[in-house]
């Protein structure tokens, strides 16, 4: 997969790509590539330009500076940005613990590959900074157990603890939460 393969037509084609993806075959259970062809690419929406994260190479760290130079040519900043939320204060595959430069809101890099402790599959999410070019977050929160990790996110709960604090806590980019109990 290359850059070449994704052709941005006119300012008002409609574009989506995956804010993280597990380095899985999109036939896998586990691919968010898959979920998203199967549930929001149909009808009118099927004429979409989708760009998914995963490529051909072995590894989500072999795949990253192709993901890097794909992420870059698209148009910025992301009209919306839509994100949930781990019960362990995750998002996107921006999981406690990961490696500082992938929360860096500074950072030049749009994507980065991570391979989580306590989560399934190697990974390749967008980083804080690419998130944050945005003109607007969407939170989606279900259950209570996650209520309660907001909650204690906008609180002042340090990134190391739930990264998620890092989009509920700045005022560059205006961020909405939808909760579902």
């Amino acid at each position: 997969m290359s850059i070449s393969e994704y052709r941005i037509e006119s300012e008002a084609e409609l574009v989506l790509t995956l804010a993280d993806e597990r380095w899985v075959d999109v036939s896998s259970k586990d691919s968010n590539e898959a979920m998203v062809r199967k549930t929001l690419l149909t009808g009118a929406a099927v004429e979409a330009n989708f760009v998914p994260l995963k490529n051909s190479t072995a590894s989500a760290l072999e795949g990253q500076q192709t993901c890097n130079d794909i992420i870059a040519s698209l148009s910025r900043p992301f009209d919306v940005v839509i994100l949930g939320m781990g019960e362990d204060g995750h998002t996107a595959s921006l999981f406690p613990g990961i490696a500082r430069r992938a929360l860096d809101t500074s950072s030049s890099e749009s994507c980065i590959s991570v391979n989580p402790e306590n989560a399934s599959h190697e990974r390749m999410t967008l980083t804080a900074a690419a998130l944050l070019d945005s003109r607007k977050i969407v939170f989606h929160i279900t259950g209570s157990k996650k209520w309660q990790i907001y909650q204690d996110s906008v609180s002042g709960e340090s990134l190391e603890d739930y990264p998620v604090s890092i989009f509920l806590n700045q005022n560059q980019v205006p961020v909405c939460v939808y909760w579902n109990p």
